[in-house]
């Protein structure tokens, strides 16, 4: 059985009922990838969409008790020892002095955990995308609306949520390319200095630019070509906002 993102947040907060519960956990003691991408989870996102609509930082993610059972918490060790070995060694040549920022390392750590069965279950419901592109649009005090009909290799957008990490607010916007291939688009609050970056993090192919007062981060496991391609879509799309 696979779980998308909600639920398992849903889980991680404790508000999953009691049978979808088990039935998670039993499904996570078989599955090692199902864990990694709970951890992951916990890490990244958590249940911060709430505190950002807030407008108030988000708290590091309390645990559930049941959600300790199964070696969540273990996560926060696993990526310190990723940073201290230097998991963005393979940032392009090109920019020898310029290094991933936290919130790109996060987001590569989290994405490299998608898999084609990920997405597979979601599917581009306009009414669905349109709530939760006004929902993070109000986190970036943007109008994201006209992302509603970005398409990725004429694949359309299955789903906008809010992620974060420390008190920077993250729109992750999923795409399931032509061939299966899981593709994010993620947004943020840009700071000062103009970036332009591609790389390699994680293992998954990136760039980043900066759009519309935006830090934009467009991530998949693709060659470096094929995702050029996909960011020229990404960039008309951005600068009609």
């Amino acid at each position: 059985m696979t779980y998308d993102d909600a639920t398992l947040q849903s889980y991680l907060a404790g508000d999953l009922p009691e049978a979808e519960a088990s039935a998670l956990e039993a499904s996570l003691a078989e599955s090692p990838e199902l864990e990694a991408l709970l951890r992951a989870l916990d890490e990244v996102g958590g249940d911060v969409a709430q505190a950002f609509a807030a407008v108030t930082p988000p708290a590091k993610p309390h645990m559930p008790e049941r959600a300790q059972s199964v070696g969540v918490a273990s996560l926060a060790a696993c990526v310190g020892l990723a940073l201290a070995v230097g998991v963005g060694v393979g940032w392009w040549l090109a920019q020898p002095d310029a290094a991933p920022a936290p919130w790109v390392v996060a987001v590569a750590d989290y994405q490299v955990l998608y898999q084609p069965v990920t997405v597979a279950s979601l599917s581009h419901d306009p009414a669905v995308i349109a709530e939760q592109l006004a929902r993070s649009g109000d986190v970036l005090e943007t109008d994201l609306s006209g992302l509603g009909d970005l398409l990725l290799e004429d694949q359309p957008l299955l789903r906008a949520q809010v992620l974060g990490l420390g008190d920077r607010p993250i729109i992750q916007m999923v795409f399931q390319l032509e061939d299966g291939t899981p593709a994010a688009l993620c947004l943020t609050r840009a700071g000062s200095g103009a970036v332009e970056q591609m790389g390699v993090i994680s293992g998954l192919a990136s760039s980043r630019w900066q759009e519309q007062g935006l830090d934009v981060l467009l991530i998949a496991d693709v060659d470096e070509s094929r995702l050029q391609s996909l960011a020229v879509d990404a960039r008309h799309a951005l600068a009609a906002l």
